[in-house]
C-alpha cells in the first residue's frame, strides 16, 4: 500500500467557521510541495501559510480511489 499526499487550503471564513479546500492529491511529497508552491504564487502572492500537505498512509492502491498523475503546471 502506498501513501498519497493531499494539498489543502484552510481559511477562516468567520469567527466560528473554517473552510477546507482540497486542491490536489499526489503520489509523492515532492509533487505535492511543488503544487503547494505553485498555488501560493498563483492564489496568495507567495504566502504559503494557508496551504498544507497532509499524508494519508496506506491508502493506495484501492479500487475505489483513483489518483491521476498530475498535469503540468
Amino acid at each position: 500500500m502506498k501513501n498519497i499526499y493531499l494539498v489543502l487550503g484552510v481559511y477562516d471564513t468567520s469567527n466560528t467557521d473554517t473552510t477546507v479546500s482540497l486542491y490536489g492529491a499526489f503520489n509523492s511529497k515532492k509533487e505535492a510541495k511543488s503544487y503547494k508552491d505553485h498555488l501560493a504564487n498563483a492564489l496568495a502572492d507567495g504566502d504559503k501559510e494557508p496551504f498544507y500537505i497532509k499524508r494519508i498512509k496506506g491508502i493506495y492502491p484501492n479500487e475505489n480511489l483513483i489518483v491521476d498523475e498530475p498535469e503540468a503546471i
